[in-house]
């Protein structure tokens, strides 16, 4: 039983250390679990200012485009309270460079289509027509110009191509 005993004490000894080295690690552990959750929030937190912030740069950069276009719009005003001849065809076209300079400072870019190999990437060909002696998938004539807004294709010019 003496034999017995000094191995149960070794046991407790054992045990008490082993049980200490647990609530140690149990108090780490949810020390992490705190910090976890902590940087979870911030995270959270951090993403929803982002896309706050994503929205209001994108209505404050729309704020600006709008105000550059209410130009564009006061002079069309002005034209159509002067509709005589000459002067109004020419108002109107000044009108027309005055919105597409605005619109090409902000990334639009007009497609070139006529003359061009048909691209079916920037030209939706709408019509073919035989031309004798001319190159087949050759763009003759554009109904609708298309557009790129910073190199991407907004819209693809509608045209007519040449039939191979």
């Amino acid at each position: 039983m003496e034999r017995g005993l000094p191995a149960v004490c070794r046991f407790c000894g054992y045990w008490e250390r082993v049980s200490s080295l647990v609530r140690g690690l149990e108090g780490r552990m949810e020390d992490y679990l705190s910090k976890l959750r902590w940087a979870q929030a911030e995270l959270e937190n951090l993403l929803k200012r982002m896309e706050r912030e994503k929205e209001e740069a994108s209505q404050a950069a729309l704020g600006r485009l709008v105000l550059r276009l209410l130009e564009v719009l006061d002079n069309f005003e002005r034209a159509l309270k002067n509709r005589e001849g000459k002067t109004f065809a020419e108002g109107v076209e000044m009108i027309y460079r005055q919105l597409l300079k605005v619109l090409e400072e902000e990334g639009l870019e007009p497609i070139r289509a006529v003359g061009e190999k048909f691209d079916p990437f920037l030209h939706e060909a709408v019509d073919r027509v035989e031309i004798p002696g001319m190159e087949g998938g050759t763009v003759v004539e554009e109904f609708q110009r298309g557009y790129r807004f910073r190199s991407k294709i907004l819209r693809a010019s509608k045209v007519r191509v040449t039939k191979s």
